[in-house]
């Protein structure tokens, strides 16, 4: 089970994309789709970066310039197993009869409060409503929408009316493109709705982040479960929202970086994953994984030792899906120090210190008007016992060789 892609209709939100680059190194004009963590890591460089993503108009229009309400669809590669997705229970009409494994959400990058938005979610053109019945009672898996021969959105009759009317494409004159993505057994239609009626038009709320989440929780019809996770963001109108690391409402606000927050006994070979509230441009934060060393960035410091020789531990950054760039793991060229055997502690060693710098990471924005972080973080956490360092052969009966070139090696 994959993700074929997310769209609100003017563009791609998932999978993200950037230019092709060549064999010497060099971005071409050709656009390449980021659907697995190695071609992210052969295409996005510091100078060509993740393309950003299409902003909803701050009107309610559809793609085609008919009026109509936002919307945005999640496309998978297999039919969807709806009870892996929908909940048919009066109850859960307030959550867009979502089961929790997609959701979409609005932040206020102020408060960085997070509320579901109210929508109308189809697959295949039907959605859970009317009258519940049955033991426990759920509402009616109904018929709305279908295609003509044209290919075109068009409501159905669900007794003596059309609540499908209002749907994208099914209404004026004007064609409308890629309705055979809306209606398909591979796709969930998220339709913004808070007053239950598809004919008033309205919009994702602006001045906010809007994401959607599809968690590994989402399964195929077959059974099988949802390879990557995905995340996809944009905003209504201009995006000028800055990205920070995600943190707990107030008044914790504790940065949202595992482990941290003064946790003990942490495997010291357990990596360290920041989430931001937006996706961010990888590049910004370190380099991704490849065959040179890492370097010390200036976005994010990790530490350990007393502060009279504090180490500063250079690292890859590598997104957990290459759907979603809003968390990063951290790839650390050697591993954290363990606290050691009781009787002869590492003491201050084992103390990791995380520090997140303003100003210093970017969202996808382009670069040259790239919204860039306003707040820096710190968290630190206590490493447990690791597993015994063995240096064998022993000197001086080995010699060891380092080797540079493409493939940076010790014999």
């Amino acid at each position: 089970m994959e993700i074929t892609e997310v769209s609100h209709g003017f563009g791609l939100m998932l999978p993200h994309q950037a230019f092709a680059i060549d064999s010497v190194g060099v971005p071409t004009t050709n656009v390449v789709a980021l659907r697995t963590l190695d071609e992210m890591a052969a295409n996005v460089t510091a100078t060509n970066p993740i393309f950003p993503v299409p902003q909803w108009p701050t009107t309610a229009i559809l793609p085609n310039g008919v009026a109509g309400s936002h919307y945005l669809y999640v496309m998978f590669n297999s039919p969807i197993d709806l009870e892996s997705v929908l909940n048919g229970s009066p109850g859960a009409v307030a959550n867009s009869n979502l089961s929790g494994t997609i959701t979409v959400q609005a932040t206020d990058p102020v408060t960085q409060q997070t509320t579901a938005v109210r929508g109308r979610v189809l697959v295949d053109g039907y959605t859970f409503a009317g009258a519940p019945t049955g033991t426990p009672p759920l509402l009616e898996w109904q018929k709305w929408v279908e295609l003509d021969a044209d290919g075109r959105p068009v409501a159905v009759d669900v007794g003596t009316e059309k609540p499908g009317v209002g749907f994208p494409g099914t209404e004026g004159a004007t064609s409308f493109a890629g309705g055979s993505k809306l209606i398909n057994p591979n796709s969930l239609v998220f339709i913004v709705d808070n007053d239950s009626d598809l004919t008033t038009y309205e919009t994702f709320p602006a001045g906010q982040q809007i994401s959607v989440r599809i968690t590994n929780g989402v399964l195929a019809q077959s059974g099988k479960a949802l390879k990557n996770a995905g995340l996809a963001s944009t905003t209504v109108g201009p995006d000028t929202i800055n990205p920070e690391v995600a943190q707990s409402p107030p008044p914790f606000s504790i940065p949202s970086i595992t482990p941290g927050n003064g946790e003990q006994g942490v495997d010291p070979l357990q990596n360290i994953v920041v989430e931001f509230t937006e996706p961010v441009q990888p590049y910004t934060l370190a380099p991704l994984p490849s065959s040179t060393p890492p370097t010390l960035g200036s976005a994010i410091q990790v530490q350990f030792g007393p502060s009279s020789s504090v180490v500063d531990v250079p690292f890859f950054v590598q997104p957990l899906s290459p759907f979603d760039l809003t968390r990063y793991e951290i790839l650390p060229a050697f591993n954290y120090p363990g606290a050691g055997p009781t009787v002869d502690g590492c003491g201050t060693f084992n103390r990791i210190d995380i520090t997140v710098n303003s100003g210093q990471f970017s969202d996808l924005t382009p670069p040259l008007t790239a919204n860039v972080n306003t707040t820096g973080v710190n968290t630190f956490y206590l490493t447990g016992e690791g597993p015994g360092l063995v240096n064998a052969p022993v000197a001086p009966d080995a010699i060891y060789v380092g080797r540079f070139g493409s493939e940076v090696s010790i014999s």
